[in-house]
């Protein structure tokens, strides 16, 4: 059987995120840093909620 192919550099940057940003990234940790608040689930939760009512009117008729 064939095997996947995992270049060199895939193994030695097995915990970079995307294969681009490294543990110690500023840009990596700005983003954990903003993911870690409490308020960030309610804000996609808010927008999860108002993309769905904004589904719901865009077409009110729709035949059943």
């Amino acid at each position: 059987m064939m095997e996947v192919y995992r270049p060199e550099w895939c193994e030695t940057r097995e915990d970079w995120s995307v294969f681009l940003f490294s543990p110690q990234n500023r840009f990596r940790r700005v983003c954990q840093s903003i993911i870690a608040y409490k308020m960030f689930d309610y804000v996609v939760l808010a927008f999860i909620f108002s993309n769905c009512i904004t589904v719901a009117l865009e077409r009110p008729k729709i035949m059943q």
